[in-house]
């Protein structure tokens, strides 16, 4: 019963707000008077706990990405948009992060050939930049600090360390 209360009295509240911007004169009176309505709005979603498909207004939605249009259910929650619903369905938003992933993993693969080349085509280069960041390191470290990276160095390379 208290929930039923809740409900009509919002739903009056806006629709007095409704009466009045069909009311209004200016734009400036129309403009407030629809952010205090959205206040009201959020307020009331928020105070009654209602998830996006529980107070969701849109039944139906068309996805930006295949084209159709699909049941509220079938898109994720996105609270900063307008129907508090993502722009793809669920299983476009599913298609586009793994061609995305996809994507990513062969630039990542690019990129570590090219880098190779590089390696390869100005080692002296590469050794003396590598020798400069370890220098600099090296100086910024404690007497302790430089004794436990010999002796992390020496039991990966036993081999070498003798």
């Amino acid at each position: 019963m208290d929930l039923e209360n809740t409900v009509l009295a919002s739903v009056k509240e806006v629709n007095k707000l409704w009466k009045l911007i069909l009311g209004a004169s200016t734009i400036d009176e129309i403009l407030k008077l629809w952010y205090s309505r959205v206040q009201i709005d959020f307020a009331f979603r928020e105070s009654m706990h209602l998830t996006y498909y529980e107070f969701n207004w849109v039944k139906y939605k068309r996805c930006w990405f295949c084209r159709d249009t699909k049941e509220s259910t079938h898109f994720g929650a996105n609270k900063s948009n307008k129907h508090w619903l993502k722009s793809y369905c669920k299983e476009c938003e599913a298609v586009k992060t793994k061609n995305k992933k996809l994507i990513d993993k062969e630039w990542a693969e690019k990129e570590r050939i090219r880098k190779l080349e590089y390696k390869k085509l100005h080692k002296e280069k590469v050794l003396e930049k590598e020798r400069e960041r370890y220098a600099n390191k090296m100086k910024n470290l404690t007497i302790e600090e430089k004794y436990k990276l010999r002796l992390r160095w020496t039991k990966a390379n036993k081999k070498r360390a003798k």
